[in-house]
């Protein structure tokens, strides 16, 4: 045991040896791990510390050449720039307009010092207005003569003109150099402007720059100022003839009227003739002193002249040609009167009163003159062919009112020419004495049916005597206006009838069917009103081509006439009375023409036409009404207060007027109701015959006309029997006696139906066993007629036709009927009465009541 207990001893210990030895081991081994594990994590720091260091070199070597990259591209763009900066140095572009600047400035002193060198050339030529001055100043002298003589007052407010126009002109040639000067400051200022900061802000030369500008400034103001003090005292001289000027302007028109109103002739008074031969002497002065007034003086005048009379001559000339051509042809024999004599006459006058007409708006009077009494005979003749389109009976080329131009003629003279008052009555007394005698002996003339012309020709004497009667108590220049106010009155409604006529003639002969003669036919309606007021100009031409005439309708047409804040005048009443109608004539013709649309083959619905024509309607008035507020100086802001008055009325008192009115213009533009749709609203029924903005007009089938208010159509029930079609649905009911053959019936009522050519085939006719009525079998017929006007006779002629079948086959048409039954009364029977037997039962029928006989019967 011992043996074996030290054995495992031994053992034991020799384990602890050994296992002591091999932990040594282990941690030698350890130890020498860790070691070299050490030595591994240094030399890997090492190999890191390594590449650190070589990235680091690396990046300050990149870093380095990228600084020396972009210093030395810093240094090309510095480079470049300088370059660019020489460049542009060299090819600096303000330089060169500084340089244009003060090559400018250069050339303006230069100019400066010519010009001021011109001062005394053209100053010169002021010495040519002394003579003008000097004609001017005695003009003035004889305005100061003839302050009430309106004729010689005028003639020498045309001279003043002449030699104010001649004023002006040399002042205009002597102020060139003022002129020059004034655009070359102007010039110099705008210059100076532009240039000035460039200047101050990168030249070293302003100082001289700024000198140079204020001596050219000093040159070209002192040069204005010489220049306008040369030319002052003919500048003031033009100023005060035109003042002068338009006093005698604004006194004409009163001297004028007092020239033809003056106090009567005595002329059986000896001392008017004893006066005679001293006004004779005048004459002549007053020819010459008219030139002026009559005719172009100088060669300027004459050359405008001529050059408007030639051009009005051929175009008017082409003008009238082809409208004759293209208005006339069918009507060769006046067409070729017509190009004989009325278009030659016409055309010559225009192109005379053209010529009469200066730039400035002066007239030559006896260009006027000429011209107009070539108006009168081409509108004669003119009027007459027209008027011979109407009656081609009359065969007379000449016109009969040429009666009537010899003593117009006469009068003109009279009125033109200068002459004594006393020669000229005598000389218009026997004129007028000449001229009733020759219409007293003048053989009545054969016109036909032309009441117009007998009309004029019988009034001629009925003229001529009051004529005559003012001429003998001294009132020669009434008795030719009136005569002249005569034959005016009758040339221009000779020519507004022709006109008129011709003008109906030619829509006539439209072709009615071609889509584009619809607008013609619009144009020639309008054209109406405009001939109209041609008439009343070729009236107003008569006057005005009378001395003072023109001067005395711009007083009377332009005289304004205040009404309150307004001022109203006759040419402002002429032109709104011509508005209003164009307005009416263009709103009858547009609604005939819209109505036509359809029927001319553009594809409208004909549904639309009524609020079309009440919108177009509505837009022409809304136009004219404008028209009149503008022409009446009304501003049209002044609208809305006008607006919010309505609006305070309308709340108040017209609510039932502007109700009809919406429902006015709902019914117009919704279409619910047409004109011609039957209708039925409360108790009236009838046909829309008008639909107002107020009412709608009704026609019944009474022919009674019936005003419905817009109101009860839009707010009550309406029944509009004709809405989708004309073709409507009657019924007839009738009834027969129990016991009739039903069938029988309803085929007969068929029969009836079919056999009615009034009656449609589809929808089919049906017949209804409507009821059983109390004494009859009650049958409906059921039927479709084509339109509704004609649902009324064809139910009467079923009704007769339904009563003549039934006749033929024995049915008859029942009535109501009673049956009576009399009772035995169960009371005791008095003595002494027989017993009453019981009658039998039988129909008793309504008693037929027979018309008394009528007396014509009797």
């Amino acid at each position: 045991m011992l043996i074996l207990f030290g054995t495992m001893s031994s053992i034991a210990c020799a384990a602890d040896e050994a296992s002591q030895d091999n932990a040594g081991v282990a941690k030698s081994e350890a130890t020498a791990e860790q070691k070299a594990t050490e030595a591994d994590q240094k030399a890997e720091e090492a190999r890191k510390a390594a590449e650190l260091k070589a990235k680091t070199e690396e990046a300050v070597k990149a870093k380095t050449e990228k600084e020396e990259e972009l210093r030395q591209q810093r240094d090309e763009a510095a480079a470049q720039k300088q370059q660019e900066a020489a460049e542009l140095a060299a090819n600096d572009p303000l330089r060169e307009i500084w340089a244009s600047q003060r090559t400018m400035l250069d050339s303006v002193i230069k100019q400066s010092t010519t010009l001021s060198k011109r001062f005394l050339s053209d100053v010169s030529v002021l010495e040519q207005i002394r003579p003008v001055e000097q004609d001017i100043n005695r003009q003035l002298v004889l305005v100061n003569e003839f302050q009430t003589y309106p004729s010689p007052l005028e003639a020498v407010s045309r001279r003043l003109g002449i030699s104010a126009d001649l004023v002006n002109t040399i002042i205009l040639s002597a102020a060139t150099v003022q002129l020059s000067a004034h655009d070359l400051l102007q010039q110099l200022e705008r210059s100076a402007d532009s240039m000035a900061e460039i200047a101050l802000t990168k030249y070293g030369d302003t100082a001289e720059y700024m000198e140079q500008i204020n001596t050219a400034r000093f040159l070209l103001t002192a040069i204005i100022t010489r220049y306008a003090s040369a030319l002052a005292p003919a500048r003031a001289l033009v100023k005060k003839v035109e003042q002068t000027r338009s006093e005698i302007s604004a006194k004409l028109p009163e001297l004028w009227k007092n020239y033809y109103t003056q106090k009567p002739v005595s002329w059986l008074s000896g001392s008017e003739w004893e006066a005679l031969p001293r006004a004779l002497g005048y004459f002549g002065i007053s020819i010459e002193l008219r030139k002026a007034v009559e005719l172009p003086l100088t060669t300027t005048q004459w050359q405008g002249a001529l050059s408007r009379f030639v051009i009005t001559l051929v175009a008017m000339g082409l003008l009238g040609y082809l409208l004759c051509n293209q208005f006339l042809r069918s009507y060769p024999e006046i067409q070729r009167q017509v190009l004989r004599s009325s278009l030659p006459w016409n055309v010559f006058g225009m192109a005379l009163i053209a010529a009469s007409y200066t730039p400035s708006l002066e007239l030559f009077r006896l260009f006027l003159a000429l011209g107009n009494l070539a108006l009168i005979m081409g509108q004669v003749t003119l009027a007459w062919q027209l008027r011979r389109i109407k009656f081609p009976d009359i065969t007379r080329e000449k016109s009969p009112i040429f009666a009537l131009v010899p003593l117009t003629f006469a009068a003109y003279i009279f009125l033109y020419l200068p002459l004594p008052r006393l020669l000229t009555l005598v000389l218009w007394l026997a004129c007028l004495v000449v001229n009733i005698w020759i219409c007293h002996k003048s053989p009545d003339l054969d016109l036909g049916k032309m009441q117009l012309e007998k009309s004029i020709l019988n009034l001629q004497p009925v003229v001529l005597w009051p004529c005559l009667i003012l001429c003998i108590i001294g009132l020669h220049f009434y008795s030719m206006v009136v005569y002249l106010l005569f034959t005016s009155l009758c040339v221009a409604v000779q020519i507004s009838v022709a006109s008129l006529s011709f003008l109906s003639r030619i829509n006539e002969s439209l072709d009615n069917e071609d889509t584009s003669t619809m607008w013609l036919s619009f144009l020639l309606a309008i054209s109406a009103p405009v001939v109209l007021l041609l008439a009343a100009a070729v009236v107003s031409l008569w006057v005005g081509t009378l001395p003072g005439g023109l001067d005395l309708l711009q007083f009377y047409i332009f005289k304004s006439v205040s009404i309150g804040e307004t001022q109203l005048n006759f040419m402002q009443v002429l032109l709104i009375a011509t508005a209003f109608f164009l307005a009416r004539t263009a709103a009858r013709m547009g609604k005939n023409l819209i109505a036509k649309m359809p029927d001319k083959g553009m594809k409208l619905d004909r549904s639309l036409i009524t609020p079309m024509q009440t919108a177009y309607v509505y837009f022409i008035w809304l136009l004219f009404g404008f028209f009149v507020l503008k022409s009446l100086g009304m501003n049209l802001s002044n609208l809305a207060v006008i607006a919010g008055g309505l609006s305070v009325g309308i709340g108040f008192g017209m609510q039932t007027i502007v109700n009809n009115f919406i429902s006015g213009i709902i019914l117009i533009f919704s279409r619910n109701l047409q004109v011609g749709d039957v209708v039925e609203v409360g108790t009236v029924v009838g046909r829309i015959k008008q639909i107002n903005v107020r009412a709608t007009v009704v026609e019944t089938y009474d022919s009674a006309v019936i005003y419905v208010p817009n109101s009860a159509f839009v707010s009550g029930n309406l029944t509009n029997w004709t809405s989708n079609s004309r073709t409507t649905r009657q019924q007839v009911t009738v009834g027969v006696a129990y016991g009739t053959d039903t069938e029988l019936v309803s085929r007969l009522l068929l029969e009836v139906a079919n056999k009615s050519s009034e009656v449609l085939a589809f929808p089919k006719p049906v017949v209804q066993f409507q009821a059983f009525g109390a004494s009859t079998l009650d049958f409906r017929l059921l039927f479709w007629v084509k339109d509704y006007d004609l649902a009324t006779g064809v139910a009467s002629q079923l009704r007769f036709a339904i009563n003549k079948s039934f006749a033929e086959h024995n049915i008859e048409i029942a009535f109501p009927q009673m049956d009576v039954h009399l009772k035995r009364d169960p009371a005791p029977r008095p003595a002494g009465r027989r017993p009453a037997q019981a009658l039998p039962s039988r129909r008793m029928r309504p008693a037929r009541t027979r018309r008394a006989p009528t007396r014509q019967a009797l």
